[in-house]
């Protein structure tokens, strides 16, 4: 099905958050919406190089890099579209995390798919810009985008945390993975809505399912790079390179969960 039909009610949805994005989850989701609508009504460098951050990073070639020069060297052809499935925002409304699924066209023909995750974070002058920008691509038969966002089911708890305990949530993490593989390290620490991106794959939500996968995955090390904990203290992200099996980059994002305390809410492994 070409891009042009399959983006019509995913349009719609994005007029209706423009008009009613009044909460930050609104204003957030609303924010990608709008993104994803100009790389289709113009270019997706065109995008990009709208709502990046000056310090904003995308993947390239397994590493990040900064987004806008990555983007001023890339040529304005092809089209991306994509939607927002699930969001998380913090209750300060200073950082959010959007995914959903991509899909990219050339001359009317898909060529690659996936799924993206966003880190959004406030301004100075309240709007959202793009922090970081990174997914994954794998083979799909759904062709479709999502016609709504799903905010999560189990609320944000603010904390006194700050960006040293996201750090030490990430740390703590790496080194039980280290000691006793992933499958047994992840156990205590997902969200009941956690959702895992791995390259070549569809994601991993159940967590059933997710503990099964992580069975057999390799171990990894892994390096952060940078992270940010929000005013709020409930959501906070570490993002850096990983190594081991395959090298290349990770993100977790992590929420303070009312009646659980901090758990993992979303991570992205991509490769070399």
């Amino acid at each position: 099905m070409k891009l042009r039909v399959i983006i019509l009610s995913f349009i719609g949805y994005f007029t209706f958050c423009a008009l009613h994005a009044q909460t930050p989850w609104q204003a957030v989701v609303g924010t990608d919406l709008a993104f994803a609508k100009q790389a289709l009504s113009s270019s997706a460098k065109e995008a990009f190089l709208t709502y990046l951050s000056d310090s904003g990073q995308v993947y390239n070639k397994g590493m990040l890099v900064l987004g806008k020069p990555y983007w001023q060297s890339q040529p304005s052809t092809g089209q991306i579209a994509w939607g927002p499935e699930f969001a998380i925002v913090s209750s300060a409304g200073d950082m959010g995390v959007t995914t959903g699924p991509w899909y990219k066209d050339n001359s009317g023909e898909r060529v690659s798919q996936g799924y993206y995750n966003n880190i959004w974070r406030r301004r100075p002058d309240g709007t959202f810009a793009l922090w970081i920008d990174l997914g994954i691509e794998y083979t799909s038969n759904n062709n479709q985008l999502p016609l709504r966002a799903s905010a999560p089911v189990i609320a944000t708890q603010a904390s006194t945390a700050t960006r040293a305990d996201v750090l030490e949530l990430d740390a703590s993490l790496a080194k039980a993975i280290r000691r006793k593989g992933p499958n047994n390290a992840y156990v205590d620490i997902m969200s009941e809505e956690v959702r895992l991106f791995r390259p070549g794959r569809s994601p991993l939500v159940e967590k059933n399912w997710i503990i099964s996968y992580l069975a057999k995955e390799a171990r990894y090390e892994f390096e952060p790079t940078s992270s940010f904990m929000s005013k709020s203290g409930d959501l906070g992200y570490v993002v850096g390179k990983l190594s081991g099996k395959n090298k290349g980059v990770y993100m977790r994002v992590w929420k303070n969960e009312v009646g659980f305390g901090w758990r993992l809410a979303t991570e992205v492994y991509n490769y070399e």
